[in-house]
């Protein structure tokens, strides 16, 4: 997978050629291993139909001469008075904590002290971790436990939630091609199992994804959530034996602590990231519940180049 993804982007990924999906099937020498690699305009399709659309391609590439595509579960409608309450409170709280960052630099002449730069909780330890000598990219590490663990790792991002002490979970609601976020502040771990109170959480009506020049405010809101991104599960007929995945964002800080997770064909698969110092102090909760990490990768940083 690294080696995949150190790979140039080339002129198919780079040149406006008017495509919102681009899809490299990436095969050792051997024929025996495949990486595919997906780059989407998440202003235009969501990832859950990206990576359909990779897998339905597969299908079609191992010889499939008719595929079967399932609706999307369909998620419940949104009170829209809510989701407005809801807006308003992410909004404030991003404002007051960017005034408190900004207080604290005109105060003190830095945005936080060096040691909680290490593993960023907010806007102001976010501002001084990249006011930081040599800033390091977001680690990235995978796991493939088989089968399907999917509340382990809703138990294991709680625990991170709390040693880190971040205030809430980040999630998105899948309506595709649409997407709507959503944030819950916990009083459990278990909180983010029920689809009620995510609905409950959503503070944007279904959209697409925020385009770029968003993310310089996303980050800060980010910078004080863990994120879980749910791919869900796939089945589909190829032989293909699924065994790592890694879903990654241009343009999200380094410092951004997260995990996603996808089942394909019964194989549960799962990544988390944030920065090395934040992911050491919590490997073993995530290898208790997963095993060995498969492999480990940096975010994606030669976009473009």
């Amino acid at each position: 997978m690294k080696v995949c993804q150190d790979h140039p982007f080339d002129a198919w990924y780079t040149e406006d050629l008017g495509h919102d999906i681009h899809l490299d099937f990436m095969y050792s020498s051997a024929g025996t291993k495949l990486v595919i690699r997906i780059d989407v305009n998440l202003a235009k399709i969501d990832g859950v139909t990206a990576m359909r659309i990779a897998l339905y391609t597969l299908e079609i590439l191992e010889g499939a001469t008719a595929i079967h595509c399932p609706e999307f579960k369909k998620n419940g409608v949104l009170s829209k008075l809510r989701v407005k309450l809801n807006f308003a409170r992410m909004f404030t709280s991003v404002l007051l904590d960017l005034f408190r960052a900004y207080s604290w630099k005109f105060l003190f002449g830095r945005w936080s002290s060096s040691d909680a730069a290490k593993q960023p909780n907010s806007p102001s330890t976010l501002f001084q971790y990249y006011a930081e000598p040599d800033p390091q990219p977001a680690v990235y590490r995978t796991f493939a436990p088989g089968e399907s663990k999917y509340k382990n790792l809703v138990s294991a991002l709680e625990r991170w939630r709390k040693q880190k002490k971040a205030v809430g979970f980040f999630y998105l609601i899948n309506y595709a091609p649409l997407v709507s976020p959503g944030i819950i502040y916990p009083k459990s771990g278990s909180d983010l199992l029920s689809a009620q109170k995510r609905l409950n959480g959503a503070y944007v009506l279904p959209g697409n994804p925020p385009p770029p020049p968003v993310w310089v405010f996303d980050n800060c809101l980010l910078s004080r959530l863990v994120l879980l991104n749910n791919y869900g599960k796939h089945e589909h007929n190829f032989k293909a034996k699924a065994t790592g995945f890694k879903w990654d964002w241009i343009g999200m800080c380094a410092p951004v602590s997260g995990a996603g997770a996808i089942q394909i064909n019964g194989e549960f698969l799962c990544w988390v990231r944030g920065t090395r110092h934040d992911l050491d102090l919590n490997q073993d909760i995530f290898q208790a519940e997963f095993g060995p990490q498969v492999s480990e990768m940096s975010q994606i940083t030669h976009w473009k180049n």
